[in-house]
């Protein structure tokens, strides 16, 4: 049935957008609750666009409506009813619509024959014949903005394995899906793509478990895989690239990626072998080559015997010393990418926090694994004589972060540094800071959204040395990159001087000093033991006065060879 003709012949019916200010791009995204959805949500909102946000729960509805640039809708994509309803919604708000996103999926764990037939039924509901009806019911204004259909497929449709057999099923159909879809629509102006995610964080197993009545409460638990954070980076290129591709592979690690193209090419060469117009490799070279040469890579492509990342030969997460005695023990960070500042989500009034914007830090570099000590300081001012006020905070033990340091001192002491072990110490610069506290996360605190209970010092923090003193610099777990106390015990100074927004800010991981005398100060970072928890955020900045208290500290980080 060529229904998408039918579509275009009824345009003339459907309600004439009203003026939006600033033509402002409206995107549905289904299955926005958590995971995937939520974060696709956040990153468009934050990026300036509005968002129609489907879930089914009321709380769910309500907490995304409380996002700026986001309008909670009920959207179950099994209920016709709800599907028409949330195409007045969108009618009714007068911006028309640009892109669909179709997250909403449900998994199932069983092979082919083990699943019960109400259990596949509801696989194929969401997964494969969700989006079929929410595209259909969209398409009118699709084809009216001449927009995007972005679909959520999973590497596990070209990857299957015997105990998620109908959901891969579901999400090989998904493949076929999007192909077709792509014949009907894209003569007509709407680009079509899908994305494929691998292992990310996200609660499909939990909501599996609830609803199969699963009561373990670490049953697919996935807390400890990276947040999807680049799955919403790739949606956001295949809705407004001006020229998408129809696959984007999204994964957290190099073996996924490996794994799913050596998949690809064991399928190729079934296809190939065996037949009577067999090609041979010099013919398949070639037509990867022409189709190398017609593709648009984003990224230069990596051959093996490209190098790795490292510091002085340290490979990244190796930990090291250049010397024993004096140096600290340093981390090696891996290069990346990351949006720094605070998105809406937070809700924090401080206004130097923003615009959100990326970062790429293109280099490998060291990051102390601890604040330097007090008896690291201490061997400093010994050997150079240096001016000490390092005891103004009593009670402290040797192996606390050393306080009372203002920014000249921690410069003075990373030239020392650099002259006795002839490597190039320095400050982090602030986004180096604040890419190493992350630590790949995107939530307030690098544990989670909450401050919780015991993971750092500050005042409400709930550990035994908040408002009362420092505490020794491997008292509280470290983050993902094993870098301590990047949340509490003590500020710590970066490069930057303070400015009071991040607008015109390098994007690249360098320090920001122009525009500015530093006469508002230097950026300090990561909150303190006297400090309240909204300063223990990620994306927290303070601007100190170069002063010495009891608040500031320091760690190092360290230039590549």
């Amino acid at each position: 049935m060529r229904w998408i003709i039918l579509v275009w012949m009824t345009l003339c019916v459907v309600p004439t957008a009203g003026a939006v200010p600033g033509d402002q791009k409206a995107v549905l995204v289904t299955g926005a609750s958590s995971g995937i959805g939520r974060k696709i949500t956040e990153r468009l909102a934050d990026r300036g666009y509005f968002v129609y946000a489907g879930a089914r729960k009321e709380a769910d509805l309500k907490a995304l409506s409380a996002i700026p640039n986001v309008q909670g809708v009920r959207l179950d994509v099994t209920s016709d009813t709800d599907i028409a309803a949330a195409v007045a919604t969108v009618q009714a708000g007068g911006r028309g619509i640009y892109g669909l996103v179709n997250n909403a999926g449900v998994a199932t764990a069983a092979p082919v024959f083990e699943t019960p037939p109400g259990e596949f039924d509801v696989v194929m509901a969401v997964n494969l014949y969700g989006p079929y009806r929410v595209t259909k019911a969209f398409a009118p204004l699709l084809l009216k903005s001449k927009g995007r259909v972005v679909t959520i497929g999973s590497l596990d449709g070209i990857i299957c394995r015997r105990d998620i057999a109908v959901y891969c099923m579901s999400k090989h159909g998904v493949e076929s899906f999007v192909d077709s879809l792509a014949i009907e629509l894209e003569p007509l102006g709407v680009k079509v793509s899908v994305i494929e995610p691998g292992r990310y964080d996200s609660r499909i197993d939990q909501n599996m478990a609830e609803r199969l009545g699963i009561t373990d409460p670490q049953w697919g638990d996935r807390s400890e895989y990276k947040e999807p954070d680049d799955v919403a980076v790739a949606v956001e290129q295949a809705l407004f690239d001006p020229m998408p591709k129809r696959r984007y592979m999204v994964v957290p690690d190099a073996r996924q990626a490996e794994i799913t193209i050596r998949k690809q090419i064991e399928q190729l060469v079934e296809l190939n072998e065996g037949q009577p117009y067999t090609y041979d490799r010099a013919t398949l070279i070639r037509m990867l080559d022409e189709a190398l040469a017609r593709s648009r890579p984003r990224t230069k492509a990596k051959s093996r015997a490209s190098p790795e990342p490292t510091v002085s030969g340290h490979r990244v997460g190796a930990i090291f010393r250049d010397c024993r005695e004096v140096c600290p023990e340093m981390v090696v960070i891996p290069p990346g990418r990351f949006m720094m500042g605070a998105p809406s989500t937070e809700h924090y009034d401080g206004e130097d926090e923003g615009p959100v914007h990326e970062v790429h830090i293109r280099y490998a570099f060291a990051v102390g694994q601890y604040p330097i000590t007090r008896a690291e300081w201490k061997r400093f001012v010994r050997e150079t004589d240096h001016h000490d006020r390092s005891d103004c905070l009593k009670g402290q033990q040797d192996n606390h972060p050393v306080v009372c340091v203002d920014w000249q001192d921690a410069t003075d002491y990373a030239a020392w540094l650099s002259i006795k072990t002839g490597k190039h110490y320095r400050l982090l610069s602030e986004a180096e800071w604040e890419y190493a506290a992350r630590a790949g996360t995107t939530t307030a605190y690098y544990w989670g959204q909450e401050i919780g209970s015991g993971h750092a010092a500050c005042d409400g923090c709930e550990s035994a040395y908040d408002s009362k003193s420092t505490a020794p610099v491997d008292t509280f777990q470290p983050n993902k990159f094993g870098l301590y106390d990047m949340a509490g015990n003590v500020f710590s100074w970066t490069q930057d001087c303070y400015h009071h927004s991040y607008n015109g800010a390098p994007s690249n991981g360098s320090a920001w000093r122009s525009g500015s005398d530093c006469g508002a100060g230097h950026v300090a970072r990561g909150g303190s033991w006297l400090t309240g928890p909204l300063k223990l955020r990620s994306a927290f900045r303070a601007g100190y006065d170069d002063d010495r208290d009891g608040l500031v500290g320091f760690r190092l980080a360290r230039t590549a060879d």
